[in-house]
C-alpha cells in the first residue's frame, strides 16, 4: 500500500505500509513453484477499479512464467492470477484492451514477443496469434532474451490505440535504438526512435498524460567492449512531444484510409458506381483489414496506404487512375512482379498473423496471353522461407486458371479467364493446413498441406504479386502483362460467402492505352457481379503453435482478439456498425523497474 508523506523540507515522499496478500492459486499448482516477484512492468486500474501489476514467478526447475496479480479492495488483499504464460517468458508489461480484457506482452526465450489476452482476470490465457504476438523480435536475428517494454493504452483523435516501446537492432548487429510503437490491434507503424545509440534502453515504460504529454522512463546503460550491454547508467526520462504528434498525423491517415476503403462498394445493383467516391450503402469492411496496396507507388515501392508494411516492385509501371481513383500497377510478365514481405522484414515482422489465418484479395486485369514457352504466369501466391509456393494462382495460355499448392502440385478446377476483364482474385489461408484460392467469389482450388519445410522455423517468406521470385534470370516482356490494384490483405480468413460480398464491387480497372487502341471489343473493361457462395468453417489455433505444459494456462480455442475482428466484418457486411475499445489508466511506478517486491510462494 502507498501511503504519502511530507518530510521536514515539505517534499512529498512515498512510504509502503504492508498489506495482506492471497494466492489464488490452488495448493498442488503452489508446490510447483519456487517464489513469485513483479514482473517489472507498470500496474494499470481497469474500468471496473481494479488494480492490476504483472508479475513472474519461478517454477521448481527453475523455469520463469509470467501471471499477474491484483487487487479490488488494495487495503485488504491482493491475489495471484490462476493462469500464467508458457515457459521463460518473462518480463511482462499488461493493459486493458476493451471491456474486462487484459492483454499482457512478455520477452521470451525464443526470440520474440509474445502477448497473450484474457477475459477472466488471468484465469486462462490466449497467445494472440492472429494480432500481435510474435511480431516484435529480441535480436535482428530473432533469438535469445529480451528487456522491459512499455506498453500502455491512449485515445488519440478518438481512436483507441496502444503505445509500445522496444528495441530495435541497429545494422552493426551490436547495439539498440529504443523505438516506439504505435498499433490499434490491426495495423502497426514504428513511429521512430526515441533513443540514441550510444546507450542501451535495457528496459522502459511509457505514461500518456492529458492527452497532449506522452512520457517515456528509460532504464539506461552503456554498450559493453563487443556490444551487449554495460554498466548501468541510472533511468532517463524523456518528453515524446515530436513523436505524439507523428502518432496524431498516422491516425488521421488511418480513418481517412478507412473511408476510402469502405467506398470499394459491395452494391450489386447494375447502376451501381463504377469508381470510388460515389459512396455506397453497404462498404467493404475495414474491421481485420491490415494492409491496403492501391495507387502511392514510387521508386519502386508500393507504398501501403496505412503507412505500414511498403511491398516492393520489380519492373513495374503505375497504373492509370482513370476509371479507378485508385491507379495500380502494371506487370509485364515473369520479368515483372511485387513482393510483400512478412518474415522478410526481418527483427519485426507486423505480418506475421499470415502464418496462422489471412485473406490476401486483389482486383486484377490480364491485357495479353503468354506466350507458351512462358506458360503459366504467376499472378499472385505465398512463398515460404524455403522458397517453395504454400498456395499460387497462375494464368495459361489457353486461358485457364492454374492454381499451384504445397509441394508444386496443382490444385485447381477448370475455370477460365479473358482478356482486359476485371476478376477479383483472394487467398485464403486458414489455421495449420486450410487454403483457398477464389476468383470473383468462386472457389477454384483448395489445399490441406500444412505449413512444412526443411528450413527451421518454417515461415512464410513474402507474398507475391505478378512473378513468383523463385528465378531471378527472367526480364521483364510486354506478354502476359496484367493491371493489379486495391490489393487488401487481412488478419482473418474470410469465408466464401464474405469474399464473394467483396466481389460485388463495382470499380473499373481502364486497359493500357495501347491496348485500346487496337480497337478490340475486347480491349474494353467488362464489369462482371456474382453471388456465388461457399461453404465456411470456424476459425480455429493451430495445435502446433501452442502445446502447453503443466504449468501454462493457455486455451487453443477461437482467440478473443480474432472472434471480436470477425464479429465486426460481419455486422459491417449487413450494414450494420460496432463500437472500438477503450482503453485503461496507466499506473507508472518507475521503481516496478527494478523489480524489487518478491513474494515466497505459500
Amino acid at each position: 500500500e502507498i501511503e504519502k508523506k511530507k518530510n521536514d523540507q515539505e517534499r512529498k515522499t512515498i512510504g509502503w505500509k504492508a498489506s495482506t496478500f492471497k494466492s489464488g492459486l490452488s495448493p498442488e499448482l503452489k508446490e510447483s513453484f519456487r517464489f513469485f516477484s513483479v514482473g517489472g512492468g507498470a500496474g494499470i486500474v481497469t474500468k471496473n477499479g481494479t488494480l492490476v501489476f504483472p508479475a513472474k514467478a519461478m517454477t521448481k526447475e527453475e523455469k520463469e512464467v509470467s501471471l499477474i496479480m491484483y487487487s479490488s479492495d488494495p487495503e485488504k488483499d491482493w491475489r495471484l492470477s490462476q493462469g500464467m504464460t508458457s515457459e521463460d517468458c518473462v518480463d511482462p508489461a499488461v493493459v486493458e484492451w476493451g471491456s474486462g480484457r487484459l492483454l499482457m506482452m512478455t520477452a521470451c526465450e525464443e526470440g520474440h514477443r509474445k502477448v497473450y489476452e484474457s477475459s477472466d482476470m488471468g484465469k486462462t490465457w490466449t497467445e494472440a496469434l492472429g494480432t500481435l504476438s510474435r511480431v516484435w523480435g529480441n535480436t535482428l536475428e530473432r533469438d535469445g532474451s529480451g528487456g522491459q517494454s512499455g506498453f500502455i493504452t491512449a485515445t488519440i483523435e478518438e481512436r483507441d490505440v496502444m503505445l509500445v516501446t522496444l528495441p530495435v537492432t541497429l545494422k552493426d548487429n551490436l547495439t539498440d535504438q529504443l523505438h516506439l510503437w504505435l498499433t490499434d490491434a490491426a495495423h502497426i507503424v514504428d513511429a521512430g526512435p526515441i533513443s540514441n545509440g550510444s546507450k542501451q534502453a535495457t528496459g522502459s515504460a511509457l505514461l500518456f498524460r492529458g492527452k497532449e504529454e506522452l512520457i517515456s522512463l528509460q532504464e539506461l546503460s552503456s554498450v559493453g567492449v563487443s556490444g551487449g550491454v554495460g554498466m548501468s547508467e541510472g533511468l532517463h526520462l524523456a518528453h515524446l512531444t515530436e513523436q505524439l504528434e507523428k502518432i496524431k498525423k498516422v491516425v488521421k491517415t488511418w480513418k481517412e484510409v478507412d473511408a476510402r476503403v469502405k467506398q470499394l462498394c459491395l452494391l450489386a445493383e447494375p447502376d451501381a458506381a463504377a469508381f470510388p467516391g460515389a459512396g455506397c450503402s453497404n462498404p467493404a469492411p475495414t474491421e481485420g483489414l491490415v494492409g491496403y496496396l492501391a495507387g502511392s507507388f514510387a521508386e519502386g515501392q508500393w507504398k501501403d496506404e496505412y503507412l505500414g508494411v511498403n511491398a516492393t516492385v520489380m519492373s513495374g509501371e503505375l497504373a492509370s487512375t482513370e476509371g479507378t481513383g485508385n491507379g495500380g500497377v502494371i506487370f509485364k510478365g515473369r520479368g515483372s512482379w511485387a513482393e510483400w514481405p512478412v518474415s522478410k522484414q526481418g527483427q519485426n515482422q507486423r505480418y506475421h498473423f499470415a502464418n496462422y489465418n489471412f485473406t490476401l484479395m486483389a482486383t486484377v486485369m490480364i491485357h495479353a496471353v503468354p506466350e507458351a514457352a512462358s506458360s503459366p504466369i504467376p499472378l499472385l501466391g505465398v512463398r515460404l522461407n524455403d522458397n517453395t509456393v504454400l498456395l499460387g494462382l497462375s494464368y495459361t495460355k489457353e486461358r485457364q486458371w492454374s492454381v499451384l499448392c504445397r509441394g508444386g502440385e496443382r490444385c485447381d478446377r477448370t475455370s477460365t479467364w479473358e482478356l482486359n476483364k476485371k476478376y477479383h482474385v483472394a487467398i485464403v489461408r486458414e489455421g495449420d493446413s486450410q487454403g483457398s484460392v477464389y476468383v470473383d467469389g468462386q472457389r477454384v482450388g483448395s489445399s490441406q498441406a500444412a505449413l512444412q519445410c526443411e528450413t527451421k522455423p518454417c515461415t512464410i517468406s513474402h507474398f507475391y504479386i505478378g512473378r513468383d521470385g523463385g528465378v531471378t534470370e527472367e526480364t521483364a516482356s510486354d506478354e502476359g502483362r496484367v493491371t493489379v490494384t486495391n490489393v487488401l490483405l487481412y488478419n482473418r480468413p474470410l469465408g466464401g460467402t464474405e469474399i464473394s460480398a467483396l466481389h460485388k464491387r463495382k470499380v473499373s480497372i481502364p486497359a493500357p492505352e495501347d491496348v485500346k487502341s487496337q480497337g478490340d471489343d475486347s480491349a474494353r473493361v467488362q464489369e462482371t457481379s456474382s453471388n456465388h457462395a461457399s461453404d465456411t468453417s470456424p476459425q480455429t489455433v493451430p495445435e502446433s503453435a501452442l502445446s502447453p505444459t503443466p504449468h501454462k494456462a493457455v486455451a487453443t480455442e477461437l482467440r478473443p482478439l480474432e472472434r471480436e475482428i470477425e464479429t465486426k466484418i460481419v455486422a459491417q457486411l449487413e450494414d450494420k456498425h460496432a463500437d472500438g475499445c477503450g482503453g485503461a489508466k496507466q499506473v507508472l511506478l518507475p521503481l516496478l523497474l527494478l523489480g524489487v517486491w518478491v513474494f515466497a510462494a505459500l
